[in-house]
C-alpha cells in the first residue's frame, strides 16, 4: 500500500493554446515513487506547426525543499513520440507518409545541456504494412524541451497533421536519503469491537526517505510474562524479539497482523523504515523498539478458538501477502473443517472432511467461500434435507433392501454451504465469473467406500457432481486378486518368482476402462495393462484381442489346514462380462496304518466338499446368496475299513 500525492509539472510553450496532458506523483513520505509527466502537441487542434514546443521536468528533481535529501543518480526514463492519433474520428482521405523533424534539448543530472536534431516518419496504408508511430527513446534527462523544426507530406488535397500527435513523456524514480537513526515514532494499535476478529489492524507514522517498512511481531504467552522471563513492564524488546518473530516487509504505513494463537497472552509490534539499493542490498534505520524513548506496540488476547483441538498455518508472499489456514480438529484428532483466508480477496473458504463409523474419511466436501471475513469454525456449514447437520446416517447406514454396490450418499441441501455455492441459488452466480461456477445439482462432494475386510482398501470412490456419485455408473471402482503363476511366467520369464510374492490388482475408471497392475510385496508396480472392451464413443486399441487362458484356483501348494479340513481361497478379477467355467477334480486317498498288532489296516479317504463363489457385493449379482455347491462321498454304506470299497471320486 502507497500513500500518493500529485506534484505539479511546469510547462513551457512556446504555442498558445497547446493543450497537454500530464500526470505526476510519487511517495507521500519521501521515501521514492515514481514521478511521470506527459506532455502533447495535438494536431487536430493546429499545434503541430513550426516552431511549436513543449517542455516537461521532473518535478522531484527541481523541488528546492528537496536539497541535500535527494540522491540524483536514480534513474529517469524519457521518449518522444509521433503517432497517428488512434482515437481520432477524422477521416483518412488516401494513403499517406508524413516525416516531422524535431529539435530535442535536455538538461542532465549535472546540468548539462545536450541536444540533438531527430526526424520522425509516420504513415497510412490500408493495402499494406504501415508505421502508425515512431519514438526517440533515451534516458538521463531530468527536464526535455522538444521544439518542432519542420514538417513534410507525400499528399495533397488536405492535411495529414491533423491525425498526429506528438509525446514528451518523462518516467523517474527519485531516491532520497534514508537517515538510519531515524525511526518510526508511533505505533497505532486498532483492534476491533468483535471479539471473535482474526486480525489486528496496525498503523505508523511515514519517514522521509524510506521505501519499505519491515513490521515485526511476536505473541508471548501470559504465564512467561508473569513469569518475568521478559522483565518487568516496560519489557525488555532484546528478549521478546530474540526468538520466533514473525516479520513481513511492505511499502505502506498500515498492515493487518493476524492474530490466530493459542491462549491468553500479549503481541509485541516493532517496526523500522528501510530502502533499497543497488545490486538487492538494503539499508536499514534502527527498530522502533530501540530508539529512546522505545516504541512498541502491545496487544492483549485471549485465544483463538479456545474450547476446539485446531491447528494454524499461515504463508507469506510479496508485500505482506499471507494465507492463513486453519484445520480444527475432532477429539479423536481427525480433521473435520478446513477455513482458508487470504488478505488480498479477504473471503473465508471452508472445506470439510466426513468419517463412517470406523473413523475412516469417506466424504470429502469441495472448498466453498463463505459469507464471513473472520476465520472460525461455522458448524453445520453443510447440512442434509432431513437434518440440521450432515452425518453417517446419511452415507454410512443401508437403508431398506438396497444394495450394498447400488448405495451412496443422501445429497446435500442447496440452501447452505457448499452445495448453495455450487447451485443456481448462489446469491452472486450471476456476477463476473461467478457465471462459470458449475452446478453440483446437490452432490458437491467426493465419496469413498471401502472394502468390508478391515484392510482399509478402497473399494469405489466417486466424482463431484451428480454424474459422478457413488452407483451412477461412472465412479472409480477398486478390484484386488492374486495373479497364476502361468500368467506371471508368460508376462515376465520364469525368473519372475513364485506368484505368492505378486499382487493383481484392476481399476475401472468412470469411463468403464479397466487397467491392471502388477505390484510386488513391497507394493512397487512391476507392470499395467489396459484389459476388457474399449469404452463407448472410443475405439479399440490395434493389439486388443481375446484369449481364453485357464488359471489353478486350488493345489496342493495353495491349501491352509484349520482343524480337520482342508481351506482354499482366491479372488479372480475380471475385466469383462461372460461366462466363467469352473472344474473340480479330487481323487480319494487311502491310508494305510500298521495296529497294535503290526497288521496292516488301509483305510479309504471319505470328504466333505463344500465350493463358494462369491461376488465384491455381498452376493447381489446372484440375489443376495453365494454361489454354493456341496457334495459328499461318505455314507452308512462304505464304513468298512478296508480299501477294497471303491470311493466316489470328485469331477466336475
Amino acid at each position: 500500500m502507497q500513500l500518493l500525492r500529485k506534484y505539479s509539472i511546469r510547462f513551457f510553450i512556446a504555442l498558445t493554446g497547446i493543450v497537454m496532458g500530464f500526470t505526476a506523483a510519487r511517495a507521500d513520505n519521501g521515501g521514492g515513487g515514481q514521478v511521470k509527466a506527459l506532455a502533447v502537441l495535438d494536431g487536430s487542434r493546429h499545434q503541430i506547426a513550426k516552431d511549436s514546443s513543449i517542455t516537461v521536468e521532473d518535478s522531484a528533481f527541481y523541488n528546492s525543499s528537496y536539497t541535500g535529501q535527494l540522491d540524483k543518480s536514480y534513474t529517469v526514463q524519457n521518449s518522444i513520440t509521433v503517432m497517428i492519433n488512434e482515437a481520432s474520428t477524422r477521416y483518412m482521405h488516401s494513403k499517406f507518409n508524413v516525416t516531422i523533424k524535431l529539435h530535442i534539448s535536455w538538461l542532465d543530472s549535472l546540468g548539462n545541456t545536450l541536444t540533438a536534431d531527430k526526424s520522425f516518419t509516420v504513415g497510412y496504408d490500408s493495402s499494406k504494412t504501415y508505421n502508425s508511430r515512431s519514438s526517440f527513446v533515451f534516458q538521463g534527462a531530468h527536464k526535455v524541451t522538444v521544439k518542432v523544426i519542420s514538417d513534410s507530406t507525400d499528399v495533397t488535397g488536405w492535411d495529414p497533421l491533423a491525425l498526429l500527435l506528438i509525446e514528451n513523456q518523462l518516467t523517474a524514480q527519485p531516491a532520497f536519503h534514508l537517515n538510519c537513526n531515524t525511526t518510526v515514532s508511533n505505533i497505532t494499535l486498532s483492534p476491533s469491537a468483535d471479539p471473535t476478529a482474526d486480525e489486528l489492524p496496525v498503523s505508523w507514522n511515514a519517514i522521509f526517505g524510506a521505501e519499505q517498512y519491515d513490521l515485526e511481531w511476536t505473541y508471548v504467552d501470559k504465564t512467561a510474562l508473569d513469569a518475568g522471563r521478559y522483565g518487568t513492564s516496560p519489557y525488555n524488546p532484546a528478549l521478546i524479539f530474540r526468538n520466533s518473530a514473525t516479520r513481513v516487509t511492505t511499502t505502506g504505513t498500515t498492515y493487518n497482523i493476524p492474530i490466530i494463537y493459542d491462549d491468553s497472552g500479549t503481541l509485541f509490534i516493532r517496526v523500522r523504515p528501510t530502502q533499497s539499493g543497488n545490486a538487492g542490498s538494503v539499508t536499514a534505520a534502527i527498530w522502533s523498539s530501540d530508539a529512546s524513548p522505545a516504541v512498541m506496540g502491545a496487544f492483549t488476547f485471549t485465544g483463538h478458538e479456545r474450547p476446539l483441538n485446531w491447528q494454524s498455518n499461515i504463508s507469506f508472499a510479496e508485500e505482506g501477502k499471507r494465507k492463513v489456514v486453519v484445520q480444527y480438529f475432532d477429539g479423536s484428532l481427525r480433521g473435520r473443517q478446513t477455513v482458508t483466508k487470504d488478505n488480498t480477496t479477504n473471503t473465508t473458504i471452508v472445506g470439510e472432511t466426513y468419517y463412517d463409523y470406523q473413523g475412516r474419511p469417506a466424504i470429502q466436501v469441495m472448498p466453498a467461500p463463505t459469507l464471513k471475513t473472520i476465520i472460525g469454525y461455522t458448524a453445520g456449514f453443510n447440512t442434509s434435507f432431513n437434518s440440521p447437520e450432515y452425518s453417517q446416517s446419511n452415507y454410512d447406514t443401508l437403508v431398506g433392501t438396497t444394495a450394498v454396490c447400488d448405495a451412496h450418499a443422501d445429497s446435500m441441501v442447496n440452501t447452505a454451504g457448499a452445495s448453495l455455492y455450487y447451485s443456481p441459488n448462489n446469491p452472486q452466480a450471476n456476477i463476473g465469473l461467478n457465471q462459470f461456477i458449475p452446478d453440483a445439482q446437490d452432490y458437491p462432494f467426493t465419496e469413498t467406500e471401502y472394502t468390508p475386510d478391515n484392510t482399509g482398501r478402497i473399494h469405489r470412490q466417486g466424482g463431484v457432481g451428480i454424474n459422478h456419485k457413488l452407483s451412477s455408473g461412472h465412479e472409480t471402482k477398486y478390484y484386488y486378486g492374486t495373479p497364476d503363476q502361468n500368467e506371471l511366467d508368460a508376462l515376465f520369464g520364469t525368473e519372475v518368482g513364485d506368484k505368492s510374492h505378486y499382487f493383481k490388482n484392476m481399476v475401472r475408471d468412470a469411463n468403464g476402462q479397466y487397467s491392471v497392475s502388477y505390484v510386488d510385496m513391497h507394493g512397487r508396480t512391476i507392470a499395467t495393462a489396459l484389459a476388457g472392451a474399449n469404452p463407448s464413443a472410443m475405439a479399440a486399441l490395434p493389439s486388443n484381442n481375446t484369449k481364453k487362458i485357464t488359471e489353478t484356483l486350488a493345489d496342493s501348494g495353495s491349501v491352509s489346514i484349520q482343524d480337520q479340513s482342508m481351506i482354499s481361497q482366491k479372488s479372480l478379477v475380471v475385466a469383462l462380462a461372460d461366462t466363467y467355467n469352473f472344474h473340480y477334480s479330487l481323487l480319494p486317498d487311502s491310508l494305510h496304518e500298521l495296529n497294535c498288532n503290526q497288521q496292516s489296516i488301509c483305510y479309504t479317504c471319505r470328504y466333505d466338499l463344500d465350493i463358494t463363489i462369491t461376488d465384491d457385493c455381498n452376493n447381489q449379482t446372484w440375489g443376495g446368496q453365494p454361489y454354493t455347491i456341496s457334495r459328499h462321498n461318505f455314507s452308512l454304506s462304505t464304513l468298512a475299513n478296508s480299501c477294497n470299497d471303491t470311493a466316489v471320486n470328485f469331477d466336475f
